[in-house]
């Protein structure tokens, strides 16, 4: 699988993010006129591990998650189970080390932002 697959799979799929926001976990962008709370997943930059000797087989990705709500309590409560999905994504291939969520509000949009950055280390 891929990693973006398996951020769908693993992160989008944690039981309590569905049934907060049922499948409305998206790559990049939102859709059009969205359906509140959701969440979208960017994978911002990649880094592979070298040494002397060559390729280490490890990727660490930088990736941005945004959780949009309603209200900010609910774009908090999003975000942290974004968070929880991932320090307890249990994979031998994967490690993932959230950041601290930062508020980002659209009152333009009448809807509120969270956006949480995470270190995702993958071994190939």
């Amino acid at each position: 699988m891929s990693v973006k697959a398996d951020i769908k799979l693993y992160v989008g799929g944690r039981p309590n993010l569905v049934t907060k926001i049922g499948d409305r976990f998206y790559p990049v962008t939102l859709p059009q006129e969205p359906t509140l709370p959701a969440v979208t997943y960017l994978i911002v930059s990649g880094d592979r591990a070298f040494a002397h000797s060559g390729d280490l087989g490890f990727v660490t990705f930088r990736v941005q998650f945004d959780s949009y709500a309603l209200t900010p309590g609910e774009a908090e409560e999003v975000v942290d189970l974004v968070v929880t999905a991932l320090t307890d994504w249990s994979n031998p291939n994967y490690a993932a080390f959230p950041f601290s969520p930062q508020d980002f509000p659209e009152p333009e949009l009448s809807r509120f932002r969270m956006t949480v950055d995470a270190m995702i280390s993958h071994k190939e």
